[in-house]
This record gives structure tokens, sequence and C-alpha cells, in this order.
């Protein structure tokens, strides 16, 4: 059954009788400026006074507060305080079972947030969410699989448990399990279950779903090639994260670029190299680097390819 989204008014009046997870909401609400305006004085308030009931979430919220200065003055012993208590709860919370709680005292130990670091505990935890099916903790238990500097590597414990997660909608465990499939890493090399699940991500609006599968167009990778349709998965990420250039999208538009510049996968075009060149540095901040007066050459668009990757390191 799906929950009943409250309103406002409801969430204040159990936030004033006392209800501690309604008084973390109310936080959030202030926070987020969800039903009120937004008001971070208000927002710590609620929070402290969640906190103070023992409801972990909330100590996690006064610690970052304070640690920011948001709505509270900036104070690192009272971070440190609440730091520390939030570990407790959690704990608390993950020895009756409660899956969240046992993800959340996992990133703790990972940390050392609050408590002493020690990653052979916070896996233990890890473990216990992720086979409670909690999604995040099953797709890091797959990341850990890959990228754990403490054990072999493990490609087809990972994408099994990369499949639990992408199965319940985990958009990095989607993108994750569509790389294994189209290298064959601990499953059959399988392009088209590779794009089933990017797509999965990118339906859901996944900034990494619509940038590869963005590329899968464009290299004609799993799909008939359609550039056109490339540069729209290009755009909803633009429309939905604004037109900030990360260093992904950077390294994107330059492999496109030099497609265009050798030829590869599309026909050789100088023009349309410069098109997509003229993206990346237009959105950096670098445009003198493509003045639109000049005539440029191959040799001038690679030269401004390489200054694009070096600002990138």
């Amino acid at each position: 059954m799906t929950k009943r989204t409250r309103s406002f008014e409801e969430i204040c009046t159990a936030a004033e009788r006392g209800n501690a997870e309604s008084q973390y909401e109310l936080g959030e609400c202030y926070r987020n400026g969800n039903g009120v305006p937004e008001n971070r004085d208000e927002a710590a308030k609620w929070y402290h006074k969640a906190a103070e009931q023992g409801h972990a979430k909330s100590m996690d919220q006064l610690a970052q507060c304070y640690w920011a200065g948001d709505g509270v003055p900036q104070n690192r012993d009272e971070t440190e305080k609440w730091c520390a208590k939030a570990a407790t709860a959690w704990r608390r919370d993950a020895v009756q079972g409660d899956a969240e709680a046992q993800y959340e005292i996992h990133s703790r130990y990972y940390s050392g947030r609050g408590i002493p670091e020690d990653r052979v505990k916070g896996l233990k935890w890890l473990r216990k969410a992720a086979k409670q099916g909690h999604a995040r903790a099953q797709y890091f238990l797959g990341f850990h699989y890959v990228h754990s500097d403490n054990s072999p590597r493990n490609y087809a414990a990972a994408a099994r448990w990369y499949r639990k997660a992408a199965r319940q909608g985990n958009t990095s465990a989607q993108c994750a399990l569509a790389n294994h499939y189209f290298e064959g890493l601990g499953v059959p090399e399988n392009w088209t279950a590779a794009i089933m699940w990017l797509r999965k991500a990118a339906e859901q609006g996944d900034e990494e779903g619509l940038r590869q599968l963005s590329r899968c167009y464009f290299h004609g990778w799993g799909v008939p090639q359609d550039v056109a349709k490339a540069e729209q998965m290009m755009n909803k990420k633009d429309s939905l994260y604004g037109s900030y250039l990360s260093w992904k999208d950077n390294g994107i538009l330059c492999e496109f670029a030099v497609c265009y510049i050798r030829g590869e996968d599309v026909p050789q075009d100088i023009s349309e190299a410069e098109r997509w060149l003229r993206k990346a540095v237009e959105m950096r901040g670098d445009k003198d680097w493509l003045p639109p007066e000049k005539n440029f050459t191959e040799v001038d668009l690679l030269t401004v390819i390489e200054l694009v990757k070096k600002k990138m390191e």
C-alpha cells in the first residue's frame, strides 16, 4: 500500500504534539521550502526537537547544520556530539533489525563519522541490510565486490547484487549492471540487456544513464546509430541538471568531436566536430579558445581538445 502524502498542516499538527518523525519532516519542509517559505532557522529548530527524542535522521541533519552553520551558529563540538549520538541511535535501530539503520551504521563504520572507522563491521552491517532487500545496500555491496581494496574482485557476486538493486529501481545499480553486460563482467556479454538497464535508468532521469545512453546512440553500441538521439539524451540531462558541465560531460563531448575529426563511427566532418567541441568550451566559460570568426582545421580542434582534457585533470 502506498503511503499517503501528508499536507504541511498535518505534519505541523503532529510535530507540535511531539511526534519525532513529524518534527523531522517539518524540519525538512522548512529546509526545502515545501509547503512553507524556506527557513533554515526553523528547520534547525525542529531537527533539534526531534533529535532530543532520539530521532537518528534528525541527529544527522542537526550535525550537518552545526558543521555548516546552517540555521545555527557553526560549532564543531556540537557537530561531533550529534554525529556520535546519531551513530549510537542508528546502531540501536540496526540491532533491532531495521534495514535502513543497518545501511546507515555501515556508512558510519566506513567513514568513521561519529564512531571509530571499522570497515569489517561496516561490511557486516551492509550485508545484513542487503539481505533484507535494502536497495542502496545491495548496490553498495555489489560495488564492494568490484572496488574493495581488501578482497579479490568478484564480478559475478557484484552483478548478482547489482541486479537485485536494479530490479528495485536503483539507478546507480542499473548503470553498473549495464556496464557489466557491456563488458561481460560476471555475466555473459549482452549488449541488449545493457541497453535495457541503461534505458531504465535514463527513463528515471538518471544523469549517468542519460550520459551513457547518449554515447550508445552516437556510436551505435547495442542500438541503431542515431546522432540526433544522442544529442537529445545530452539535452535532456542538461534540462534536468542544468547546463553545468561535469568532467564526464566534457569527456563525452570531446569524444564526439574527435570521432567527427577522425571519421570514426561517423563521417568525417570538421564543422560538426567544432559544434560538439564548442558545447564543451562554452559551458566551461572558455569561449576564447574557439573564436567564432576563425576557420578551424583538424589540428586546431585537436589542440583545443587537449586543452580541455588538461583542464579536466
